[in-house]
């Protein structure tokens, strides 16, 4: 599984309010070179903070190669314990690395969104992801499911994946999300406690 509690020290902390100006012609990827669960969005991790107000483009891409383990969102890769809040992504987010993927979470916002206690981190009741709005596309390609879920892709048009304790609120898709993932969803492909 995913290494819930990443070193809270080289993840984004912090405000960032984008004031509603919006982010274009960047592209991010992971391919074979890229260690497991590296974590791709315009912020890779973020711990404890507020990112509001910004708009990624429909020039933006976002993209794994690799079977490795990954989170991929056009916000953020990896989100803990934190607000995300009036964020709009026009960006294409895909995946095509073959169909023994080990673990990986894709979200048109957020590729993984947790709230948690462990580790000594502080803010533990708040982990928000509200008014977001996803207008891009998705692309996968993909058949795997093995360990009941365990390995493959949680795809989400929201959210690719989401633990317990965390709070989706007033957000819509309104962009293409595939079915042909084992979890799939247009707002939250997958989620547990």
């Amino acid at each position: 599984t995913y290494n819930t509690n990443p070193n809270k020290e080289k993840m984004f902390k912090g405000v960032f309010d984008g004031a509603n100006h919006k982010i274009d012609n960047l592209k991010v990827s992971i391919d074979a070179s890229s260690p497991a669960q590296t974590t791709a969005g315009l912020f890779g991790s973020v711990y404890a903070s507020t990112i509001k107000n910004l708009v990624i483009g429909e020039h933006c891409e976002f993209v794994s190669t690799t079977a490795n383990e990954g989170l991929i969102g056009s916000i953020a890769g990896f989100s803990m314990n934190s607000t995300i809040e009036n964020c709009k992504s026009y960006a294409t987010l895909s995946y095509d690395g073959g169909t023994l993927v080990k673990r990986q979470s894709i979200g048109g916002i957020v590729g993984s969104f947790n709230c948690s206690s462990a580790d000594g981190m502080e803010n533990s009741d708040k982990s928000l992801l509200k008014n977001c709005v996803f207008y891009g596309t998705m692309t996968a390609k993909n058949a795997a499911d093995n360990n009941n879920g365990g390995t493959g892709i949680s795809l989400g048009g929201i959210v690719g994946f989401a633990r317990a304790n965390t709070v989706i609120s007033n957000c819509k898709v309104l962009g293409g999300v595939p079915t042909d993932c084992y979890d799939n969803g247009a707002l939250v492909g997958d989620g547990n406690d």
